[in-house]
């Protein structure tokens, strides 16, 4: 992404709450958007990525985000511009 919100997109609704839920019992400070804030079935989550956070932070959410995806059983996730393949469990 060229701004320090990330998009991470989940696309089905019914994924992206839980996977919200999972983030913030982690730590991790992220902002939900969906129907009809983005169009159905592009619910993403923005994390707010900023100078000021850590390689161990940033690598910290990257690990958290992509257990969220594996225990949830999605298989890819689009973070900024980049479908990312989520490994299985």
């Amino acid at each position: 992404s060229t701004t320090w919100i990330v998009p991470i997109i989940y696309g089905d609704e019914r994924l992206t709450l839980p996977v919200s839920d999972y983030l913030q019992k982690e730590g991790i400070d992220i902002s939900l958007m969906t129907f009809p804030a983005v169009s159905k079935n592009r619910s993403r989550i923005r994390a707010f990525v900023t100078s000021e956070h850590t390689k161990e932070q940033l690598d910290k959410g990257a690990e958290v985000i992509l257990k969220a995806a594996t225990e949830l059983g999605e298989e890819t996730v689009m973070v900024g511009n980049n479908f990312i393949q989520v490994p299985k469990a």
